[in-house]
This record gives C-alpha cells, structure tokens and sequence, in this order.
C-alpha cells in the first residue's frame, strides 16, 4: 500500500501497458501529461488514443515503436533515450523514458514506463 501510494503522488509519469500497448496503469502525473484530469481516463488506450494523434505520427510513432522493442528484451534489460514529450497543451520538455518488459505470473506481458523530465 505505501508504494502505491508513493507511485501515486509521484511527480514521475508512471504507466503499465498490456501486450497491445494499451495502458493498464498510470499515476496521476501520466493522467496530467496527457490532459486527463483523472489517472482512470486513460486505461484501456493507447498513446494515438490518449494524445489524439495518428500512430504513424511523431512523437507517438517513436513511443509505440520504444514500446515494441522494449517486448524483446531479456530479463534486467532496458531501453534508457532521451526524447520529447509534448503535452496537451503543447508544451515541451526533455524527458527520459525507462521500458522495461516483465510477465506477471498469470503469464500476462507488462511494460511498466516510468518517465522522468531532464
């Protein structure tokens, strides 16, 4: 329960996705960035869902295809690059994203990305 919460409060964007890049998790930093006022208005999207922009489209095109070589990792590897976010507002900041792949053990494929700005 305190890392949950601790995870919450934190001023790091905070996100689980699922197989298909859709997002199972996120704090209220995540929700924020995009222009959500609530964490729960993310779940089940993808980032061309969540920033209303088309997947073959930068920046979401650099995130999902991140997040798809991130699948491949082996265990304790992590893809660490610097990259823009850009949010709702049109604000911009350097941001360094962590992908780091996991399966839970009801075998489902996780992708926990905690973002920090730099």
């Amino acid at each position: 329960m305190a890392l949950l919460h601790v995870v919450e409060q934190s001023d790091d964007i905070i996100t689980v996705k699922d197989s298909d890049l859709r997002v199972f998790a996120a704090n209220k930093a995540f929700a924020r960035s995009a222009g959500y006022d609530d964490f729960t208005e993310v779940i089940g999207k993808t980032d061309a869902e969540i920033y209303n922009i088309p997947p073959w489209e930068e920046p979401v095109r650099t995130y999902m295809d991140d997040e798809r070589r991130a699948r491949s990792l082996k265990p304790g590897e992590y893809l660490l690059r610097e990259e823009e976010l850009i949010t709702h507002t049109g604000e911009r900041s350097a941001i360094r994203p962590r992908n780091t792949p996991f399966t839970t053990q009801a075998a489902m494929y996780c992708l926990p990305l905690i973002f920090r700005e730099i």
